[in-house]
């Protein structure tokens, strides 16, 4: 019972940790069901749940991936965070490579 509300929480938890810009832990809630998700993406309740955490999901790596390429990163130690974000988010470490070295 408690392994499947967690999933019908995410959509929410996802929109509250990234309202408040805590993407980090906006992340952490996603890996951590994204083996759940997909595990039961084909059973008609998870489905709708999966496909909305999916959108969620990519809509923050949007944002991350935005504030990446920025001229607006103050602090060095953000490009860290943003980098380990987008890996834990299966971006491709060559295409973050290229984007960092390319400015």
């Amino acid at each position: 019972l408690k392994l499947a509300s967690i999933p019908v929480e995410l959509p929410s938890r996802l929109r509250q940790a990234i309202g408040m810009k805590a993407y980090k832990e906006a992340v952490r809630y996603y890996v951590r069901t994204r083996t759940t998700l997909q595990r039961y993406r084909n059973f008609p309740s998870f489905s709708p749940i999966a496909t909305e955490c999916e959108e969620i999901i990519s809509n923050l790596k949007a944002l991350i991936l935005e504030k990446f390429n920025s001229n607006d990163v103050s602090e060095p130690s953000q490009y860290s965070e943003f980098v380990s974000l987008l890996l834990d988010l299966n971006e491709s470490p060559v295409e973050l490579r290229d984007k960092f070295i390319n400015g």
